[in-house]
């Protein structure tokens, strides 16, 4: 897996999302998180071109935004805070992009789904969108919490409240949605993805009580999911909660060798496989 992700790194120090395509913010964040917990396999001198490169693609207020300006989304500004966070050298620019990420609104107007249902607890709690003044949910939100956890703001306020807000989305069963709880009566079903991510970014946030029928529903999921980028979350949660991952390398292993051989497999994936299995003590996955 490490051999697919350093074929996708081009001569600018950046990584492209798939074999032949340019270096562009995205890929090269996703390649930078993955392989910064594995620095023993890559030489410290690469990881900080690779940081350098990524510092470049900033915005002028902080972010880190997809297409260059072109589109107003600024949830990778999360991405770029964790991954430039063991690097002490770049902290300026995290620092700005803490700013940034600190700074964002969400719209106090819940979307029409959650007028129409139950948004699944306080909407005023303090927690992010897909981009400004957009309504809270739970992926961004939980990339925000994961961030800020990564940079040493794991006591913040914004923190607790933002954890506050996945919790009080969690499904009444257990796991949870993109964000809203029960729509026209009706609950939601949950999600592998972003269950594990809601997990991972909750643990030292919360106690175990508080979100037992998730892990249940994790440990479930990981038996029977077979999508690299469900299982590489499912494998972080369980485990940020010590809960066993049963034959994770293997699991993860053929997930992306189905994945390479439909030629789907890209940075995002092979990025996050990479960090899920970091805590492996020969956790490696060949392909």
């Amino acid at each position: 897996m490490e051999q697919f992700l350093a074929g996708l790194r081009q001569a600018d120090h950046g990584y492209g999302m798939v074999p032949g395509e340019a270096s562009a913010a995205l890929p090269t964040a996703f390649a930078l998180l993955s392989l910064k917990p594995r620095q023993g396999s890559v030489q410290r001198g690469e990881l900080q071109e690779t940081a350098f490169r990524l510092t470049r693609w900033q915005q002028e207020n902080g972010s880190l935004e997809l297409l260059q300006g072109q589109y107003p989304c600024t949830w990778p500004t999360m991405l770029f805070i964790w991954a430039l966070s063991a690097f002490p050298e770049f902290k300026p620019a995290r620092d700005r992009a803490l700013d940034c990420l600190l700074n964002q609104m969400k719209s106090s107007k819940p979307n029409s789904l959650v007028v129409m249902g139950n948004a699944g607890g306080d909407c005023d709690l303090d927690s992010w969108g897909w981009c400004d003044h957009n309504y809270s949910w739970v992926v961004p939100t939980a990339l925000a919490v994961c961030a800020l956890k990564a940079t040493g703001r794991g006591g913040d306020l914004r923190t607790g409240q933002a954890s506050r807000m996945l919790l009080q989305r969690q499904l009444p069963s257990g796991g949870w949605n993109y964000g809203n709880t029960i729509v026209l009566e009706s609950e939601l079903l949950p999600l592998p993805d972003t269950t594990g991510l809601a997990l991972y970014a909750l643990a030292g946030k919360a106690v175990e009580a508080d979100v037992t029928k998730s892990l249940a529903y994790a440990a479930q999921a990981w038996e029977v999911e077979k999508a690299p980028l469900s299982l590489a979350w499912l494998c972080l949660g369980l485990n940020a909660w010590n809960h066993p991952v049963p034959d994770a390398e293997k699991k993860l292993g053929r997930a992306c060798a189905e994945t390479l051989g439909i030629g789907l497999l890209n940075a995002e994936l092979a990025g996050m496989t990479i960090l899920a299995l970091s805590w492996l003590p020969q956790g490696k996955v060949r392909i």
